[in-house]
Formats: C-alpha cells, structure tokens, sequence
C-alpha cells in the first residue's frame, strides 16, 4: 500500500505542476501551476463534463479536476490494489496524460455493441508500475490508468479495465433504450436517413405504410440527447415510421439527383422488404422527410 500512495503522490505531482517529473524548473513549474479542484462524483462530472464509469465494488474513490488543462484524475482502491486514472477530451488516442515514462508493449480489442475499445498496455523500465490506455470513440475521451503492482498475485489492471468498459457500455445501452421507440410525431421538421441494410419489416396494409429500421441517423443532429455511432453521427435506434400511404411521396433517385415522386407504395414497399432476404449492394440510402410530426416523402438513394 505504501508503494501504491507514492504513486499517487508522485502523479499528483505531476498534475500539479502540469508536467512530468524532471521535464520543467521549479519556476516553470509553478507559472503553469493549473486550478485544481477535489470534488465528488457529481461535482466532478459537472466539472469536467464527464463522468467516470465506476465499476461496482471500488473503495477509497477520489475525484480531482484541473480545470485549466481539462483533466480529470480519478484514485481508488480495487480488490486491496490502489490505481490512478487520468482522462481528458480528445480527437486521438494519448497515452501521455499520466506523465509517466513506459514501454508500451501491447494492445488488444474489447467489444462494445457496434464499437471496438482498442487497449494498450505498458510498464515502467523497472517493471514496478503496470499502465493501460484506451479511448472511447462514441464520447471521445482518452484514459489512461496506472498500479504499483505491477505482476503481484491478485493484481489485474486488465480486469478493471474490463469492468470500466462494462459499465461503460450499460450506460450506452441505456442511452439506446431510452430513444428506442421514439415516433415521428416526436421529431422536428427534417430529412432523416437510414440505409437498406438497416431495415427490419415493412409493410402497406389498409392504407397504412409502415417501415421499422434498425437504424436512423440524424445528420442534422436536431434530437438532443441521441448515443452516436463509431463515426460520430446521432442515431435513433429501432425506429419505426408510418403514415398514410396517400399522402406520402415516393421517389426511386439516383446520387446528387432530386427528388422525384416517380413512384408509389407497393412499389417502394415491395423494393424494402425484398432488401430485407436479399441485400441490394452498396446498401442503397433511405431517406425519409418529416413535416408537422408526419412522413411527407420517401425516397431510395442509389449510388
């Protein structure tokens, strides 16, 4: 334990003064000396604007927030082993944000719904601090977590690396389930698109058309609140849009063509549920407007 809150100290250091150690002069140092703010957990997301993914089980938590450099420095104790947790916003990868010098000698890939958590994993010269580094694609923020305990028994930073995913990824299923089922009378006036591939059922009967996506992509972004994909477009999942088939407009098109109401609903429905057993290649766009709360148009974009 005593080897573990010298690393805590030496990091916190480091957050202190903004550098590694030895990198600046104490004058140096001390002119770049950040605001540091010790908080709790909610203080500490609203802080930083992100909150940590606490696995279930860890003690001794404690939050710390640079608010100059945007850091959020986060210490706790699991299974008896202490660690320290760095993480910031960033558009890459950055394995630097804990200060510490290390060898990097591995990565490896752990899934989340559509994502991949790429992990890299390193030690210190001497072997006695044992660090890993990953990145969140779907919030954009990078960790990097370090142990003292580098090769102890019982010691698995790899483990709680896992668990942090985990709960990362239950809040992110959460965020799914909560915009599952939304309807169009519930989304503000624009194109909304999704893509063949993506298409569950479909169907006209008695007038009605109706389309279930997987998928629904708000490129406009209007919806506030909706999870992102790994290429950082808001999606509505299990999406389903219906309306009267006359009353809506259908278009078959071609790439950067307009719309054209040159076609109809069994037409359109016939092409979509074909696509559903038999994929048409390039996965053809389906777009769809939405005015006053209803589906005024349907089209199929061919590239």
């Amino acid at each position: 334990m005593r080897k573990n809150r010298l690393l805590a100290l030496v990091i916190a250091g480091i957050m202190m003064t903004g550098t590694a150690c030895g990198s600046k002069t104490d004058d140096e140092a001390e002119k770049q000396t950040p605001e540091i703010i010790s908080s709790l957990a909610d203080e500490y997301a609203k802080k930083l604007g992100m909150e940590f993914d606490a696995p279930e089980g860890i003690e001794n938590v404690k939050y710390t927030v640079d608010t100059k450099n945007h850091i959020g420095q986060v210490e706790f104790t699991e299974s008896g082993v202490d660690y320290v947790l760095r993480m910031m916003e960033g558009e890459r990868p950055d394995r630097s944000i804990l200060g510490i010098d290390c060898d990097w000698d591995y990565n490896y890939d752990k899934k989340f719904g559509e994502y991949v958590v790429g992990i890299n994993r390193g030690h210190t010269d001497d072997k006695t601090v044992d660090l890993a580094s990953w990145m969140f694609d779907d919030t954009d923020w990078i960790y990097t977590m370090a142990t003292t305990n580098a090769g102890k028994e019982g010691v698995d930073i790899t483990g709680v690396v896992g668990a942090i995913i985990d709960v990362h990824e239950a809040k992110y299923q959460e965020q799914l389930a909560a915009f599952s089922g939304l309807e169009v009378s519930q989304l503000p006036d624009s194109i909304y698109s999704s893509s063949t591939d993506q298409i569950l059922s479909a169907s006209n009967e008695n007038g009605v058309i109706s389309v279930t996506f997987e998928t629904v992509y708000d490129y406009e972004g209007l919806i506030e609140g909706l999870p992102v994909n790994r290429r950082g477009i808001p999606i509505i999942p299990n999406f389903t849009i219906s309306g009267n088939a006359d009353e809506i407009e259908y278009g078959i098109i071609g790439v950067d063509s307009e719309f054209q109401a040159n076609s109809n609903a069994d037409e359109m429905i016939e092409i979509l549920q074909d696509a559903i057993n038999n994929p048409i290649p390039g996965c053809p766009s389906v777009d769809f407007s939405v005015e006053n709360g209803k589906i005024t148009r349907i089209w199929i974009l061919y590239a």
